[in-house]
């Protein structure tokens, strides 16, 4: 899955693989999103995990594929009913700033 949703990293861009995210959807439109560099080896290397069975067993109560992150305390970004996983580039053009 990772492989099919891989960013188009630009060599000429120092750290580019840093602005991407992965976003996940959800069935029930809830979605959340994984910074590439949070489970890219050559920097966090966080386990993220798009699971499609348990125990050796398919998914049934939550779906054909759910998402898990291990390390996350509150369980936020854990989704169940997977659809969509995306690879989604942060520009950095449109700066929000606070004007004084």
């Amino acid at each position: 899955m990772a492989t099919a949703a891989a960013p188009r990293v630009d060599a000429d861009q120092k750290n580019d693989i840093l602005r991407w995210t992965a976003r996940v959807h959800a069935t029930d439109n809830y979605e959340v999103e994984v910074a590439w560099g949070e489970f890219d080896p050559g920097f966090e290397a966080k386990q993220v995990l798009l699971a499609y069975a348990d125990d050796g067993e398919p998914l049934r109560d939550t779906g054909f594929a759910r998402l898990v992150v291990p390390s996350d305390k509150k369980g936020g970004r854990y989704v169940s009913n997977v659809n969509l996983v995306a690879s989604i580039h942060r520009a950095l053009d449109h700066i929000s700033r606070w004007a004084s």
